[in-house]
């Protein structure tokens, strides 16, 4: 028989949803906790637990919220009501860009922009764009030409491009102010320049998938600084850890844990350190997301090995070997410092990370990466280990990708 749950109950931190029914093996899931940027990737055969572990349940269907889950290891019954945790997540390796085109394009415009997005190809196994109106669903960014009410946010430092040139919109119609080209530019000609662009983007987005800051078992931190402030974004383990946080080296400013995005000036200087709050040492990678959606990578020296084997209880000030690089730079809008920890190596990825810095000439520092939807996917093979190339099955607990993000002013 089914019975309902109670939404307004109390979960445990780290909670992913409840279960709204149950019926022999099968129950009936709410996955409120997943976040929006992961819910509509979440394939078949992900797995939930209980919370004291003794009972597993595999996806076998979605629609918003509400997912059907069979239980396939279980030393009791689950019980309607109890809180559920993530413990595998199954992402299918069919990803789209969704492009939306701005309402003021004419049809013919948009006839030959579907036409060119639909024949870019992004990367190899990568060129999946899927394009519809603004209105229809959620757009990771939009296409169309600037018009004369675009120019009222336009940054009074720089230079403007020109009114009908074509180029990409933030989900929320913010212009792109560096991907606009010559006013007479073809909506084709347009696609093809704005191709390492989408890119980048498309590796933003599968990177942002593997966010996992609330469920992972991993207890990290990561605060950056700037003249004026400090703030810190932390795992929930680590922030529920009966463990102090490592010595920082930024003890002379006070820690701040912001609900929202810190406002940083462009031109500001911002230091960034790691805390392993963990007893185990981990594997870590280090990424930005600038506000014009370029991803870059954190090279260091050769010599170095502490990002590869991260020991634990320790902290790691990144200033020691940017050296004051990490400057924030126009335009304005939201930008993200990502830190991917894991309890396997990451071995591929920081290789071909080395690879792409000593062509570049590079030996510290945040690179701009030439083929970034390349080193996502071998993020997420290092991730997965052994994985299926049509999905990706990721133990939650054994790694976490912890954004910081900061708004760019």
């Amino acid at each position: 028989s089914e019975n309902s749950a109670n939404p307004d109950a109390e979960f445990p931190a780290g909670t992913v949803g409840w279960v709204q029914s149950v019926d022999g093996d099968r129950a009936t899931l709410n996955l409120a906790g997943i976040s929006p940027l992961v819910l509509p990737y979440l394939s078949a055969g992900t797995r939930f637990s209980t919370n004291d572990g003794k009972t597993t349940l595999e996806l076998h269907s979605r629609q918003g919220l509400t997912a059907k889950v069979e239980a396939v290891d279980a030393t009791r019954p689950v019980q309607v009501g109890e809180a559920i945790a993530e413990v595998e997540r199954v992402l299918s390796g069919n990803v789209e860009l969704a492009v939306a085109l701005c309402e003021h394009l004419e049809r013919i415009e948009k006839v030959d922009t579907l036409g060119a997005l639909s024949s870019v190809n992004l990367a190899d196994g990568f060129d999946f764009i899927d394009t519809h109106n603004p209105h229809e669903s959620l757009a990771d960014c939009m296409f169309g030409k600037l018009v004369e009410a675009d120019l009222v946010s336009a940054p009074t430092d720089t230079s403007l491009p020109a009114i009908d040139s074509y180029g990409l919109f933030s989900p929320g119609g913010t212009p792109m102010w560096d991907t606009f080209g010559v006013a007479d530019e073809a909506p084709k000609m347009a696609v093809q320049r704005l191709a390492p662009r989408l890119r980048h983007l498309l590796a933003a987005k599968r990177l942002r998938m593997t966010a996992n800051d609330t469920t992972s078992q991993l207890a990290i931190a990561v605060t950056l600084a700037n003249e004026a402030t400090l703030w810190t974004q932390s795992t929930l383990a680590a922030a529920a850890s009966s463990t102090p946080f490592p010595a920082s080296t930024f003890d002379s400013k006070t820690r701040s844990h912001p609900v929202a995005p810190v406002q940083v000036k462009v031109g500001d200087r911002l230091r960034c350190e790691i805390e392993n709050v963990d007893e185990r040492s981990l594997s870590v990678c280090v990424f930005v997301l600038d506000s014009i959606g370029t991803m870059s990578a954190l090279v260091t020296p050769p010599q170095v090995a502490t990002l590869a084997s991260f020991p634990g209880r320790s902290a790691i000030d990144l200033d020691t070997w940017l050296q004051g690089q990490f400057v924030v730079r126009q335009p304005p809008g939201s930008a993200e410092f990502i830190v991917v920890a894991s309890l396997k190596p990451l071995e591929a990825t920081q290789k071909r990370i080395a690879e792409v810095a000593q062509k570049m000439g590079v030996n510290r520092g945040f690179i701009a990466l030439p083929r970034p939807l390349e080193l996502v996917q071998l993020l997420l093979d290092d991730l997965a280990g052994a994985s299926s190339p049509a999905r990706t099955a990721l133990q939650t607990r054994e790694w976490v990708t912890l954004p910081a993000l900061y708004t760019v002013v």
